[in-house]
């Protein structure tokens, strides 16, 4: 069962809808993805994806609150989940944005995983996320900060969609 009280943000588009959960089946740490469309007025779960985050997994700050959908946004067929506390290599709180993509059979698929392209600690590399058309916003409330233990003026980070993937353009 779904604990109401650790959803994170969530993301409407035209009977579309994704829902991140940083709890789930009563344990915190549980990450889980859910995207659900708006079919004859009820709301049917179409995609669910569900990681752990425990001690000792690469990428998981445990027990801090998980990485997965802190933040999400859904337009049309593509979807995204951030990941701002997840590490890379030494650096922690570097952060990820997950992908998702509607193929033609209406099935909803990790696509890609976008990593900061300016590694540093503490930048929390989407912790805001949006996406419109062709273009992805990303927000990194920490980054700018040196890799020091004080927190950076924060990036804004603008990905177009291109034939491998979103492509950064502008920072």
């Amino acid at each position: 069962s779904l604990n109401p009280l650790a959803f994170s943000f969530s993301s409407l588009y035209k009977g579309q809808m994704i829902l991140a959960s940083h709890s789930d089946d009563g344990y915190l740490g549980g990450i889980t993805i859910y995207e659900y469309d708006y079919n004859s007025g009820v709301w049917e779960r179409k995609f669910y994806e569900k990681g752990k985050c425990e001690s000792g997994i690469p990428g998981c700050n445990y027990p801090w609150v998980p990485a997965l959908g802190l933040d999400s946004s859904i337009h049309k067929n593509i979807a995204v989940a951030g990941a701002s506390q997840i590490l890379n290599g030494t650096s922690g709180y570097n952060g990820a944005v997950y992908v998702y993509r509607k193929d033609s059979y209406d099935v909803w698929n990790k696509a890609e995983i976008i990593h900061n392209p300016f590694p540093e600690t503490g930048a929390n590399f989407g912790h805001g996320v949006d996406v419109f058309e062709d273009t992805l916003v990303i927000g990194a409330l920490g980054a700018g900060n040196e890799h020091n233990d004080s927190a950076g003026p924060g990036r804004v980070y603008i990905y177009k969609d291109g034939v491998d993937g979103f492509e950064l353009e502008h920072t």
